[in-house]
């Protein structure tokens, strides 16, 4: 039961960025499938409290965490990346990325991938540029490294893919294979944005988004698929409801073929919908999906998902609870909301 008590205490770490919960929640123990189920008194005792993030660094934007040692956090911020290796306590500034622009990182078995001003490694014998070019977004597993970033056009999008044999191909979705995405009335200014990014094995799943400058009521997003083996990509068949946008693509790092994807109202605080419709479960790889729970609670979005030991954590913090999932079981958790914090 200590990885549950240890994140009981206070352990799992989250940072409030552009309205939403940072990409990743740091965990007690993540590989760790060997906690004993939490008793109801346990969750009961449940508390939170603010602490200090790196000290003149501004808005965290981003939080993740490394497999081994768990203990190693990065955070993105308004002024650099930081590193942290006592679970919080502490930040060093990473020197190494002091003098680049740093739009997200990503931790690889190899060191910590980070996208910006191109891809690049930062590891034991220092750093190594990857990729030239603009990055918005990557997503690492195993071998394979994604990246994301807006094409030469409002409509485009670039996707650039490396696997296991070292060379960058490019995967990019064209304007018919993101025609599901429903258009604007005539005139409004829109575009089209990536989300949440994952290899699996050779394919991809990515989210992509139709935004619309100045307003969520027409703003849609759906999760895609890239088949390597058929060349193309195709939007995933999925019951969640219009005016959503992809918010977390979750890998169980104890079972490579399970993935959650969670989706967000795209007009914060107005729409709510029950959790079942905002978060899906694949069994296999991402190529069939089903509800992850029949919770009968509803919410704006869920924000990420977290793993300790052998339960799961919804992040609902724009209506200030978590769902704690263990087995087909769910308890509702107050957590901090988002309300009132500034740039929320």
């Amino acid at each position: 039961m200590r990885a549950q008590r240890r994140w009981l205490a206070g352990t799992l770490v989250l940072a409030v960025a552009g309205g939403g919960l940072g990409s990743g929640g740091a965990l007690a123990s993540p590989d760790d499938d060997s906690a004993a189920e939490a008793t109801p008194a346990e969750l009961a005792a449940v508390t939170w409290e603010s602490m200090a993030g790196p000290p003149g660094a501004g808005r965290v934007k981003q939080l993740v965490q490394t497999t081994r040692p768990s203990h190693v956090l990065y955070a993105t911020t308004d002024a650099g990346v930081y590193r942290s290796t006592d679970g919080g306590d502490g930040w060093d500034a990473v020197h190494e990325l002091a003098d680049r622009p740093v739009l997200a990182v990503a931790p690889s078995e190899a060191g910590l991938i980070s996208c910006g001003d191109g891809v690049h490694l930062l590891a034991d014998d220092g750093l190594r540029r990857l990729l030239e070019g603009a990055c918005e977004s990557v997503a690492v597993r195993g071998d394979s490294i994604v990246m994301a970033d807006g094409g030469a056009a409002a409509d485009e999008v670039r996707v650039l893919h490396l696997d296991g044999d070292g060379a960058w191909r490019d995967v990019s979705p064209g304007p018919t294979d993101l025609a599901g995405l429903p258009s604007p009335p005539p005139g409004l200014p829109t575009g089209i944005a990536t989300g949440p990014l994952l290899p699996v094995g050779g394919d991809i799943l990515a989210g992509f988004r139709r935004w619309v400058e100045g307003s969520g009521e027409f703003d849609h997003g759906g999760l895609f698929r890239w088949d390597a083996g058929a060349a193309r990509w195709s939007e995933v068949d999925l019951p969640q409801p219009d005016q959503t946008a992809l918010t977390r693509l979750f890998a169980d790092p104890a079972d490579a073929d399970r993935i959650i994807a969670t989706f967000r109202r795209t007009i914060v605080h107005e729409q709510k919908d029950r959790v079942g419709r905002l978060a899906f479960e694949s069994l296999d790889g991402g190529r069939t999906w089903a509800s992850l729970t029949n919770a009968d609670i509803d919410c704006n979005g869920i924000s990420d998902v977290v793993r300790v030991g052998r339960a799961r954590y919804l992040l609902a913090p724009w209506d200030g609870f978590m769902l704690h999932l263990e087995g087909k079981r769910w308890t509702s958790l107050p957590m901090p909301t988002i309300e009132g914090i500034p740039g929320a």
